[in-house]
C-alpha cells in the first residue's frame, strides 16, 4: 500500500460514522464472559496459604490479612522464578498462582504452587517500592484503571545501558549507565514490562502484549470507488496490508512503540465489529470499555499510521498529525514538543526528539480534537509571555475544514497541548 493510500480517516465510512446515514449498525461490543467476585469457597487453597504465610511474618491474625487478588500463573522453576543464587531449583515448568494481599495498608506479593506446599513472598529491595508505585501508577494511567487493580509479578534491580532504559526510543539517548528497574505487572491474566531509574522518577513501558500468536487483532477494510477491496491486518508481532481475497505478509513493527500502543488499546477496549457501507473494522479487545464513536475512529487511524511506518516508505512529515506544540525560551533555555496524532496517541519529546512519555487521549478530549481536525483550516498560533526570559509557544495545527479558529480556540489549544505535556513529563 503506498502513501498515498493514507487518507484523512473518513474513509472506511469514518463520513459515514459520523453522519446518520452511515452510522455503524453494529456498534456494541461481543460479549465477555463475567468473572464473579471470589467467596470464601472459591479461593484456591494456595492462596490461602499465602495469607496464612503472611500472617505468620507480620505476627497478624487471618482477619487482618485480606486477599486482594488471585491469578494463575505458570513459573519457570521448581522455586517459582525466586530461587537464591547458590540454591538448587528444578528448571520443569510450576503451575501455581500469584497472590496479591493486603495488610496494615501495605500491598504484598506471593507466589504458589498449584496446592500451597511451596509459597515465596517477592522480596524487593528498599528503593524499589517507589518505582514498582510508580510504574503501576503508569500502567493505570494508560490503561483508565485503579492502581490496586494491578499485581506486580517481579521487581528486578537493573543497570540500564543508557538514559532510555534500555527501551528503543526515536531521537537521541545519553549513553550513560542507568541504576533502575525492571518490572513486570499483570492485570487480567496480561503481563506488562515497565523500565524505570532508581526513584521511579522516568517510567518507560517496554511490554509487547502476551498474545504471540499469528491470529488478527486487528482488521480493517476498505472498498474504493471501482469496488476494489484492501485489508490492513494487525497480529501480537506486526501489521501486513493487500486485496481482501488474499492473507497478507505481516511485516514486523519496527520498534517498541506499536507494540506497546496495540496493547493499550487491546487492554482498554472491548472486542467489537463496525460494518459500514465502504468497509469494516474488527477488533479483538481483551479490555471492558465499549468503544466509543471517536474511539473507534482514533483505532482506525492508528492502524493506518502502524501500516504507513511498517511499509518504510518516506513520513516527513509524520503522517496524521494534528498538534504539534513547541515550548522555548525560558532562563535555562527550555525546548519542549508536544504531538498529537489523529490517532489519538499524544507524545512528549524535547527539541532533539528524545522521548519523555506518550498517552492516549481520553473520550471527551479526543471529542475536542476531531471537531477541531473536521471543521477548522490548518493554522499556526504563536503566542509569547511577553516578560523578560518568558517562554515562547508555536502550535501547528493541521484541519481538514475551512474556518479559521478563532481566539478563544487558538487558546484552547495552547493550553490542551501544555497540559498534556506537563502530564506526560510530571
Amino acid at each position: 500500500m503506498n502513501k498515498s493510500a493514507y487518507r484523512p480517516l473518513i474513509y472506511l465510512c469514518l463520513a459515514g460514522m459520523l453522519l446518520a446515514a452511515c452510522r455503524p449498525p453494529i456498534p456494541t461490543p461481543l460479549p465477555l464472559t463475567a468473572i464473579p467476585l471470589p467467596t470464601a469457597e472459591d479461593i484456591p487453597p494456595a492462596a490461602l496459604a499465602a495469607q496464612a504465610a503472611l500472617a505468620q511474618k507480620l505476627g497478624l491474625s487471618l482477619e487482618n490479612v485480606a486477599i486482594q487478588n488471585v491469578e494463575p500463573a505458570l513459573w519457570s522453576d521448581s522455586c517459582l522464578g525466586l530461587g537464591a543464587a547458590d540454591e538448587s531449583c528444578a528448571q520443569v515448568l510450576t503451575s501455581g498462582y500469584l497472590v496479591t494481599l493486603l495488610a496494615e495498608g501495605q500491598i504484598y506479593e506471593y507466589r504458589t504452587d498449584l496446592d500451597g506446599k511451596v509459597v515465596r513472598e517477592v522480596v524487593m529491595d528498599e528503593a524499589a517500592p517507589a518505582a514498582v508505585a510508580a510504574a503501576q501508577q503508569a500502567l493505570a494511567d494508560l490503561l483508565s484503571i485503579d492502581p490496586a487493580s494491578i499485581s506486580v509479578v517481579s521487581a528486578d534491580s537493573v543497570d540500564w545501558p543508557d538514559a532510555c532504559l534500555g527501551v528503543p526510543t526515536p531521537g537521541a539517548c545519553a549513553q550513560v549507565i542507568t541504576p533502575g528497574y525492571r518490572i513486570i505487572l499483570s492485570v487480567s491474566g496480561q503481563s506488562y514490562e515497565f523500565h524505570t531509574n532508581q526513584d521511579g522518577s522516568l517510567v518507560l513501558p517496554a511490554y509487547r502484549v502476551t498474545d504471540k500468536s499469528d491470529q488478527p487483532i486487528i482488521i480493517l477494510t476498505s472498498t474504493d470507488n471501482q469496488g476494489v477491496c484492501e485489508q490492513i491486518v494487525v497480529t501480537s508481532t506486526g501489521v501486513g496490508a493487500g486485496p481482501c481475497d488474499s492473507t497478507p505478509e505481516v511485516k514486523s513493527f519496527p520498534g517498541m512503540q506499536r507494540s506497546v500502543e496495540l496493547g493499550i488499546w487491546q487492554a482498554r477496549f472491548a472486542a467489537f465489529e463496525v460494518i459500514g457501507k465502504d468497509g469494516s473494522l474488527k477488533f479483538d479487545g481483551r479490555g471492558t470499555l465499549t468503544a466509543e464513536l471517536e474511539e473507534q475512529r482514533g483505532l482506525i487511524a492508528w492502524t493506518r499510521l502502524t501500516e504507513l511506518d511498517v511499509s518504510g516508505l518516506p513520513n516527513d512529515p509524520p503522517a496524521g498529525l494534528l498538534i504539534d506544540w513547541r515550548r522555548t525560551g525560558g532562563i535555562a533555555g527550555v525546548c519542549n514538543r508536544l504531538m498529537i496524532f489523529e490517532s489519538g496517541f499524544a507524545y512528549a519529546r524535547n527539541c532533539d526528539d528524545v522521548a519523555l512519555g506518550q498517552t492516549l487521549l481520553p473520550l471527551e478530549q479526543l471529542k475536542l480534537l476531531y471537531n477541531w481536525r473536521d471543521t477548522l483550516a490548518s493554522s499556526l498560533v504563536t503566542a509569547s509571555d511577553n516578560v523578560t526570559d518568558g517562554f515562547n509557544y508555536d502550535l501547528l495545527f493541521n484541519g481538514a475544514g475551512s474556518q479559521s479558529p478563532d481566539d478563544t480556540t487558538k487558546q484552547a489549544m495552547l493550553v490542551l497541548a501544555a497540559q498534556l505535556y506537563a502530564l506526560l513529563v510530571q
